[in-house]
């Protein structure tokens, strides 16, 4: 804005001596001292002046208007906030209504149960082993990041201090085995190595033996079986070899078993 006033008064100044120049040129030109063309140019260039002189000064009225404009928008602006501010300080005196608090209170209530929540879903991705031991799970690293449904089995501990294996048996022969009773274990990996144990509990149920068909499942014989600790195995034995087991019932001729054999069979099949 001040540098367009300075523009107007120079031009001004220079509008005022183009002025005087033009009438001492028309003097000059009455006396024959000065040609018509100079007297014309001086006219044109006075004409100039004037004009730069009216485009100024409709820039400084143009900027006039538009300050004049921009404060008057900033005071309604003002005005506004103003307004505003003076309606919230007036809530303020008044105060929270019954209705925000309990909708705060039941808000917070809510946020409240879902942080517990979250809290105890948290808490729940931390795997934690009852008892401590050897975990025994093939390729267990390859489980990590996937989805495991609640009760599903992830990896078995098994204790690694005393060996145990077990032995099905024919229900046939389950009857003459009880706890306390030598055992002899030959598994497949070591040939050349037999085990020796005690047996150690007989399970309560029978049930079908792994390797029979599913055509003969009316004439597979069930099978017991029997827990037996293992003695001076020296981490020889791993989780899920198979072989074979003895236990030894003690002696007796074969002509007597032969026979308790036949009689049983006899027994079960024949005589009721």
């Amino acid at each position: 804005m001040e540098s367009l006033k300075e523009q107007v008064e120079q031009v001004r100044l220079q509008i005022n001596l183009a002025e005087d120049v033009l009438k001492k040129s028309e003097e000059l030109k009455a006396k024959g001292a000065v040609t018509g063309a100079q007297v014309t140019v001086e006219r044109a260039q006075l004409a100039i002046l004037r004009s730069q002189l009216a485009e100024t000064e409709s820039k400084m009225q143009s900027e006039a208007t538009e300050g004049i404009r921009a404060a008057t928008a900033e005071l309604a602006r003002r005005k506004q906030q103003l307004s505003e501010a003076k309606s919230q300080l007036q809530l303020m005196k008044l105060g929270t209504r019954e209705e925000e608090i309990a909708a705060e209170k039941a808000r917070c209530q809510r946020l409240s149960g879902e942080l517990d929540y979250l809290k105890q879903q948290k808490e729940l991705l931390v795997v934690k082993a009852p008892a401590s031991g050897l975990v025994s799970a093939p390729r267990l690293r390859e489980k990590v990041g996937q989805f495991a449904p609640q009760g599903s089995l992830l990896c078995q501990v098994e204790d690694p201090g005393v060996p145990q294996d077990e032995i099905y048996v024919n229900e046939d022969d389950a009857a003459s085995i009880h706890s306390g009773q030598n055992v002899q274990l030959k598994a497949r990996s070591l040939p050349f190595e037999t085990f020796s144990g005690l047996v150690l509990r007989v399970s309560p149920a029978a049930n079908r033996p792994r390797d029979s068909v599913a055509l003969n499942q009316s004439l597979a014989r069930q099978t017991v079986v029997v827990h037996c600790s293992i003695e001076g195995a020296d981490n020889k034995l791993k989780s899920g070899m198979t072989g074979f087991g003895r236990v030894y019932r003690g002696k007796n001729k074969v002509g007597a078993i032969m026979l308790a054999k036949a009689y049983r069979y006899v027994r079960t099949e024949f005589c009721w």
